[in-house]
């Protein structure tokens, strides 16, 4: 009887220890397939993987770095403030934990997102692992080259004297903002104290300059090694004519242009190769180029050595956002959105809900949620505000068009915005307004006039406005007048839209340069709205975008007719 109790604790142990391993290894296999989410950037499963391994089981070895991962993933899926709380959480609770400070790295990125800078600096200034604390330096580095304010980068240098990345960012943006000899003191200083390289920051006087010749930089995808090319660049080839026609009118009001013409053979290699030739430090507009990448490079080249920059084909706000010296000939995504969500108010007060449908495209979401923004501040309702895939689209379910008639059924509907130019996508919301007969008007990329599998007749019908920044109004006599000044010159018609856009832009930032000198920044940001001769004109005052977005719908005789005519 009395080695009952002996045996009963044995294979009770016997039993514990079995059952701890299995555990042990069930914590392993999910750790590891959670992991493998976040490899494969499945970051929203792999948030919830992680999260019910943060458990603080004492039996779980994978808690306190699944604590950690779940952070991890938050931070991919942008979601901050999770960032913060899971972060924040694990080190309160593991104050000894061994990866600290890959902790506080994650925390200083989410904080530096946020734009929490001083929050930022101080889970930065806690870094301890010497790589770590390298990355960080980076990552700093990395976020300050959006911040352009010299008062503000003033204050966080005399606030932190020992942290070379701030000072950095003071000198580059002292370099071409110069204003007084005070500022030209302390970038000297600077560069002195800080051991930055004197060449970098030769350009130093930043005031704008009036000269007799100014010297513009072409930067074009010509592609003039490949001639079979010739067609896909002829758009290019137009822009550059029409450059050149500009300079012609401009010499005739006693405003001299030298151009430079580069081709970027539409590569990065090639773009990084002509920003370093020495040559172009001493332009004083650079225009082009066409591909986003080779453009980001070029907008960063001009930011530091403060020349001024236009992007005359693209609308990414990212070429504009937190940069003095960029600007963009066509409205951004964003503004796209704004300016049309002030039309539709100002022309119609009296209903107040809008119905919004994007694709799955960053530039649609973006321009989609700068309309809801703007529409929200104008005290006016999002009903809905939804994603449209090609996959529902061509799945063409019952449920799916039952939804959208749904959410068509609103009486106080002041508009309907569409950011999204897929065929299949236009072709099936078309159906759905038809089939429910919708009468509040409705707003779309111009590109919708192009779809086969569209026609006037419904456009006018549903009341469809279209948003229109580069249409040609071949009625415009100053319009055909360029044309056939165009035609005269090469012989040839124009058969894109590259030959206004060149002329238009040219013109624009010529006059420009000739009031105002080569650093025309806050100039035009002040002078308001400018006509175009052959196009629409250009505006500044809300930012480095061009905020004239022509908006056009049909009359009864099917003639586009411009709406919001400034």
């Amino acid at each position: 009887m009395r080695f009952r109790p002996l045996i009963f604790t044995l294979i009770f142990l016997s039993s514990f220890v079995s059952f701890a391993q299995s555990t042990a290894k069930e914590y392993e296999k999910r750790f590891l397939f959670a992991k493998e989410l976040l490899r494969t950037e499945q970051y929203d499963k792999s948030f919830e993987e992680f999260k019910k391994l943060a458990d603080g089981n004492i039996k779980n070895r994978f808690s306190d770095i699944s604590h950690y991962y779940c952070g991890l993933s938050a931070y991919h899926l942008q979601r901050w403030p999770d960032t913060r709380f899971i972060l924040v959480k694990l080190l309160k609770s593991r104050p000894s934990w061994k990866r600290r400070d890959e902790a506080f790295y994650l925390l200083a990125a989410a904080n530096f997102e946020e734009k929490s800078y001083d929050k930022a600096f101080q889970y930065l200034d806690t870094l301890q692992k010497a790589d770590i604390k390298k990355d960080g330096e980076k990552m700093e580095a990395h976020y300050l080259h959006q911040v352009n304010s010299v008062d503000t980068l003033k204050t966080w240098h005399e606030a932190r004297l020992k942290d070379n990345v701030v000072a950095q960012r003071l000198a580059e943006v002292l370099n071409y903002s110069i204003q007084s000899y005070q500022d030209k003191l302390l970038l000297q200083y600077l560069i002195q104290d800080y051991k930055l390289d004197p060449k970098k920051f030769s350009m130093a006087s930043m005031k704008s300059v009036k000269k007799d010749v100014y010297r513009v930089a072409l930067l074009l995808p010509l592609e003039l090694d490949k001639p079979e090319n010739y067609r896909k660049s002829r758009r290019y080839f137009e822009f550059l004519e029409g450059v050149r026609m500009a300079k012609q009118d401009l010499i005739l009001e006693g405003q001299s242009i030298e151009l430079f013409v580069y081709d970027t053979k539409r590569d990065t290699a090639t773009t990084n190769k002509i920003v370093a030739l020495p040559e172009l430090c001493g332009m004083d507009l650079l225009i082009g180029p066409v591909l986003y990448e080779n453009s980001e490079i070029v907008s960063g080249f001009a930011e530091f050595h403060g020349i001024n920059y236009v992007n005359p084909f693209l609308k990414d706000d990212a070429l504009v956002d937190g940069r003095s010296m960029s600007f963009l000939a066509f409205p951004s995504n964003s503004m796209e959105g704004i300016k049309t969500a002030d039309y539709i108010v100002k022309a119609n007060d009296t209903t107040n809900t809008a119905i919004i449908f994007y694709s799955e495209g960053w530039a649609d979401s973006v321009n989609a949620y700068a309309h809801a923004a703007r529409l929200d501040s104008l005290g006016k309702k999002v009903k809905a505000l939804r994603k449209i895939t090609l996959e529902e689209v061509q799945g063409n379910t019952r449920d799916f068009n039952e939804e959208l008639a749904k959410m068509l059924e609103d009486e106080d509907l002041s508009h309907i915005y569409v950011a999204a130019d897929q065929n299949l996508i236009a072709a099936s919301l078309m159906s759905v307004f038809e089939q429910n007969n919708v009468s509040a008007p409705i707003f779309v990329p111009s590109k919708w006039l192009d779809i086969k599998l569209l026609n006037y007749d419904q456009f006018l019908r549903r009341n469809v406005h279209f948003i229109y920044p580069d249409y040609e109004d071949l009625n415009k006599p100053e319009l055909l007048k360029f044309r056939t000044a165009f035609g005269a010159r090469t012989n040839l018609k124009p058969l894109t839209n590259g030959a206004t856009m060149g002329y238009e832009v040219m013109n624009f930032y010529g006059h420009a340069m000739k009031l105002y000198g080569n650093r025309f920044n806050q100039n035009i940001q002040s002078s308001g709205f400018t006509p175009g001769k052959t196009l629409y004109g250009f505006d500044y005052s809300m930012g480095n975008a061009n905020a004239v977005v022509p908006i056009f719908k049909f009359d009864s005789d099917y003639k586009l007719d411009w709406v919001n005519r400034q």
